[in-house]
């Protein structure tokens, strides 16, 4: 069994961060964005990134869907790079 500093168990999530829209948003209206940004949303996994940045072992439970947001998180988590930027 691994020997973690701390166990965080939490979700796994992903924002999409919307820019470029009007000013002034008018309800049952369509708007177009200029731009969108996917990261990792999750506070708990978020909280694990930065202590296991700070030196500490740390150990993540979570589940992940299989689709292709999924993959997103599980390939970000793999790689530590968890912004896309359509």
């Amino acid at each position: 069994m691994p020997n973690f500093d701390v166990s965080v168990v939490g979700e796994l999530n992903l924002d999409l961060i919307l820019a470029g829209l009007p000013p002034a948003i008018e309800l049952d209206r369509e708007h177009l964005a200029t731009d969108l940004t996917i990261t990792l949303g999750s506070s708990s996994a978020i909280f694990a990134h930065n202590l296991a940045s700070l030196g500490n072992k740390v150990g993540f439970s979570s589940a992940i869907g299989s689709d292709q947001l999924g993959k997103f998180v599980w390939s970000g988590l793999a790689n530590r790079a968890w912004i896309f930027r359509a």
